[in-house]
């Protein structure tokens, strides 16, 4: 008796881990929401000078678009400073590209950069291609 209560056991338990991987294979990540299309930085008399071209690919607008440049370390890892700059224009429409400048007063340790996103409201927007990019 005991034997086949715990057979019946593990079959549920079996077949709950089969539904659950079931489902979680059938939801499909949601997609990016801005593309960082080109970016740069290089050294010019004590500061680092950045630009960098974005675009919205998503279906909705994208209100006071933050950009979060991170400089990173030699170690490929450590975050030294993260440094917000905003686009010029108010509002990003999809479909639509914007380009970004900026001068920051050069972290010296910083080799590389990476550039995240987040709307006016503080949200953060899934992005394509944010770097690390090497720093010149």
């Amino acid at each position: 008796m005991k034997i086949n209560q715990m057979t019946r056991g593990l079959c549920w338990v079996f077949l709950l881990m089969a539904l659950t991987a079931f489902a979680q294979k059938g939801k499909q990540p949601k997609p990016p929401e801005v593309e960082l299309i080109e970016a740069s930085a290089r050294r010019q008399e004590g500061n680092i000078m950045i630009d960098a071209r974005v675009k919205n690919i998503s279906e909705k607008p994208i209100k006071a678009l933050v950009l979060l440049i991170d400089f990173i370390a030699s170690d490929h890892k450590q975050v030294i400073t993260t440094k917000r700059g905003s686009l010029d224009q108010e509002m990003l429409d999809p479909g639509e590209e914007a380009g970004f400048r900026a001068q920051i007063e050069d972290p010296s340790r910083a080799t590389e950069f990476r550039i995240n996103f987040e709307d006016g409201g503080g949200k953060y927007l899934r992005a394509e291609k944010t770097g690390p990019f090497p720093v010149e």
